[in-house]
């Protein structure tokens, strides 16, 4: 979830981009933003600029006023083997809706509220293989790991994670035997390996800069693990400015690595105020976002989305999508769920009069 920023790292992060413009270098030169991911390969800035090699088609939206299928802030979703979509919403933290593709009908809802078995207290991130569905809770501090029918099969817990300032924000599955995890700290984010089995951490992948003026702030990062037979590729994105980056887990190479400018978007200087990335077939999306108005969800206090950026790579870093989306009415601000093979899941709760799941085919552009 989003956490409010101090003043003087916006402040420090805007400077930057407007010396970065006032010497008109940044396209052509790697860029030394102190916020990037500390021990990669240099980066240069792109302009963010539109591209439009692939456009997404909107296929349709899950979603109702009221009845099974209604949602009050839909936060996490993946798409099963057998084409079914399962959301989780951070207002019924409990309970994961499990929908018929592309029918809409409701399959039937998983969980229910307690420490039991089956019993969830606040879901916040989701992953899926042929077999399972892994579903992490924040306040139980586990991993529960649901077979095919929606029983549970087992818990762990991942190292070092426990309670509202040690979470995580993103799981994946890397191979048979491992799992990505997105930390989120006071401080401090990182991206981790661990066994999935145990929990045990195996290897921290990418972590945030150290920075004085972030040591009492939440840290978030977003991460994903490329599926199929393709090369194994880990991808992960960063909080604080719009960069990605992606590497091998057998040889650690980088295979990707981008950095896009947020410093001429209509909202101002700052970099992204929530990030987040999708790992799909052949290509990884990357979503970003500068800070809206400020919202009072009654538990929490978020900002809602200003622009929104969104960019499809390949995983050698070849562009293929960059929009950027200012229309309040637009679907394609909502946040991001999953993505399967070519298919885009968006998690929209402004657009219409009640929140959606909307889907998109990426489909060749002009």
């Amino acid at each position: 979830m989003l956490t409010l920023q101090t003043v003087t790292s916006s402040l420090r992060r805007a400077a930057f981009f407007l010396l970065c413009l006032a010497l008109a270098a940044c396209a052509d030169a790697p860029s030394s933003n102190p916020d990037l991911f500390a021990g990669l390969g240099p980066v240069r800035m792109e302009p963010p600029a539109p591209d439009a090699s692939l456009e997404p088609v909107f296929i349709r939206e899950y979603g109702s006023l009221s009845g099974e299928d209604s949602f009050g802030m839909p936060w996490a979703a993946v798409v099963r083997d057998d084409g079914s979509l399962v959301v989780a919403d951070i207002l019924d933290p409990c309970i994961l809706t499990v929908i018929d593709r592309p029918s809409g009908v409701v399959r039937g809802k998983l969980g229910r509220c307690g420490e039991g078995p089956g019993e969830f207290k606040m879901i916040m991130a989701l992953a899926t293989d042929a077999d399972s569905l892994y579903v992490y809770d924040q306040e139980l501090g586990v991993v529960i790991v649901l077979d095919p029918g929606g029983i549970e099969a087992r818990r762990f817990t991942v190292e070092g994670v426990g309670g509202p300032l040690n979470t995580v924000d993103d799981l994946a599955l890397l191979d048979d035997s491992t799992m990505l995890v997105a930390r989120s700290q006071v401080g401090r984010a990182s991206v981790e390996s661990v066994d999935r089995g145990t929990g045990r951490l195996r290897r921290v992948w990418f972590e945030t800069p150290e920075d004085a003026e972030s040591a009492e702030v939440i840290r978030h990062l977003s991460a994903c693990a490329r599926p199929g037979p393709g090369p194994r590729t880990i991808v992960a994105m960063n909080e604080w400015v719009f960069e990605g980056v992606g590497v091998s887990p057998d040889t650690g190479e980088e295979r990707l690595h981008f950095h896009t400018s947020f410093a001429d978007l209509r909202d101002g200087g700052d970099g992204p105020s929530s990030t987040r990335v999708r790992c799909g077939a052949s290509m990884a999306l990357f979503r970003g976002t500068t800070p809206g108005p400020m919202e009072d969800l009654g538990n929490a206090v978020t900002f809602r989305a200003g622009v929104v950026v969104l960019e499809a790579r390949q995983y050698d870093g070849t562009l293929r999508m960059r929009m950027i989306v200012e229309d309040e009415g637009s679907l394609l601000r909502g946040g991001l769920g999953a993505l399967r093979g070519d298919t885009l899941f968006l998690l929209n709760r402004t657009a219409r009069e009640y929140p959606v799941v909307a889907e998109f085919v990426l489909q060749p552009g002009g």
